[in-house]
């Protein structure tokens, strides 16, 4: 009691979030003009987010998910320790659709 676990791992705000606000944001920052989006997975929801948005509005954009080349548990590697902080947590995204792309 008291307290509110956001949980950004499992909750659907998360992606819809990225839908709402960042995905409009970035295609009107670019004009349209976006090919690529290519992002870490940490969560999964930007990504996953941002792509929906963008793939609505320009289905040929390419959407890249991005992992340490130590932990790429989304390709089916094992997860494994890197210094990047804020993406390859080592938990499969609860969001992650299939990218164009993963590296």
């Amino acid at each position: 009691e008291g307290f509110c676990y956001i949980n950004q791992f499992y909750s659907d705000y998360n992606p819809e979030a990225h839908i709402v606000r960042l995905g409009p944001e970035i295609w009107s920052q670019t004009h349209g003009q976006i090919d690529y989006f290519v992002h870490g997975i940490g969560t999964g929801g930007c990504v996953q987010g941002v792509g929906t948005f963008l793939k609505a509005k320009k289905p040929a954009a390419k959407i890249i998910a991005v992992e340490p080349s130590e932990s790429r548990i989304h390709i089916g590697e094992p997860k494994g320790k890197h210094a990047i902080l804020g993406i390859g947590a080592g938990l499969r995204s609860a969001f992650l659709g299939e990218p164009d792309g993963a590296f």
